[in-house]
């Protein structure tokens, strides 16, 4: 069938292909990658908060040992799906953050052997120093290199 019924008016056709706009195979698979990474993230993003969760509940129920070491594992799994295999390694491992890391993996261990306040407190700790939290405070924002420096600037107070 001829694209143009009448030559004289030059009239396309409705439903004639547009050979004006011309998607790459490229494009298509980038797009189906995005969707991918987006479905892990969610997934990653999901298994953290099922870790927090269940570590809220372990404190909650008098420091239930089972429940805080499965918060800390299903926290650690999300952690490593968002982040990645190497780069979750990287971040135990790197050098300013070995303060961090050995106090998280104390903590860690500590709730394996049935201590799980004293793990609970370096978990926080090293939570705190691994990730080095930050806290806004309206138009003060600040890196907790040093947490109790950070609580006492935002709320103004002096620091002993």
């Amino acid at each position: 069938m001829n694209q143009w019924p009448n030559q004289r008016l030059r009239i396309p056709l409705q439903n004639a292909p547009n050979h004006t706009q011309k998607t790459s195979p490229l494009v298509e698979g980038e797009e189906e990658k995005s969707q991918i990474c987006s479905n892990c993230e969610e997934v990653g993003i999901g298994l953290i908060g099922f870790g927090i969760f269940f570590t809220l509940l372990g404190i909650v129920l008098f420091f239930d040992r089972g429940l805080l070491a499965l918060g800390n594992i299903i926290y650690l799994s999300g952690l490593a799906v968002i982040l990645g295999w190497r780069s979750t390694v990287q971040l135990f491992t790197n050098r300013m953050n070995y303060k961090g890391s050995l106090s998280f993996l104390v903590g860690l261990f500590l709730i394996f052997v049935r201590w799980p306040i004293a793990g609970i407190v370096f978990e926080i700790y090293g939570s705190i120093v691994l990730f080095r939290l930050s806290i806004s405070f309206g138009r003060l924002s600040l890196t907790c290199q040093y947490p109790m420096a950070a609580v006492s600037c935002a709320f103004r107070m002096p620091m002993y």
